[in-house]
């Protein structure tokens, strides 16, 4: 089965302002989610099912969701860390 990947106009700037090999890197991460939405090196967020993300080097994450029945992979950030990146995206741990 194979996953459409979904790319927003905000994620698509948010790659084009990273640096080259994080910019590669994560391309090929999502040209892999359409086969394989749910990594071995991915994890899921704590309170929130379905969302996924991945380190990047050192200080970059992906973050998507993943929608089975649509069969769609969002993709919802790609860039730099932050303190409260989770929180910013919604998916901030549960009290």
């Amino acid at each position: 089965m194979r996953y459409r990947v979904r790319l927003s106009k905000q994620i698509q700037r948010q790659m084009a302002r990273l640096p080259g090999n994080i910019r590669n890197q994560v391309k090929n991460r999502i040209l892999t989610l359409r086969d394989v939405p749910r990594p071995q090196d991915a994890r899921e967020l704590t309170g929130h099912p379905g969302f996924f993300r991945v380190w990047l080097d050192r200080d970059f994450r992906l973050v998507w969701q993943v929608d089975d029945e649509a069969e769609l992979v969002d993709v919802l950030y790609a860039g730099p860390k932050s303190d409260d990146l989770y929180g910013t995206l919604g998916l901030g741990r549960p009290q």
